[in-house]
């Protein structure tokens, strides 16, 4: 290969969407880690997690924790837990858009700076 061929419209745009994922597979992994307040919307009962779309649950009866505390995924051994693929893929497509967008920005100000 030659350095036409590697630095390619073609092959950048590839590796700028691929970058774009990753960093979209990761915000939906660090969302569904932040802490939540189990009382919101199952009373108590199960721990949903996952931004903007809840993608884990997790069964929380047995510790019946008291209103309104913050929680966090727990072991899986003590709480059966639930993960949703499709919720999770819709997560990543849509945290992976704005990643896009910037990657995009930020190509197209550094090639109008380079000299020509």
């Amino acid at each position: 290969m030659n350095a036409e061929q590697i630095g390619s419209p073609g092959r950048r745009g590839w590796a700028l969407a691929l970058l774009a994922v990753l960093l979209g597979a990761l915000a939906t992994v660090a969302l569904a880690l932040a802490s939540t307040d189990s009382f919101d919307r199952t009373n108590g009962r199960e721990v949903e997690l996952g931004l903007p779309l809840t993608w884990i649950t997790q069964d929380q009866r047995a510790s019946d924790p008291p209103p309104h505390t913050d929680v966090r995924l727990a072991s899986p051994w003590e709480h059966p837990t639930h993960v949703r693929v499709a919720p999770a893929v819709t997560n990543t497509a849509i945290l992976a858009l704005p990643a896009a967008l910037v990657l995009l920005a930020a190509a197209a100000l550094r090639r109008r700076t380079q000299p020509s």
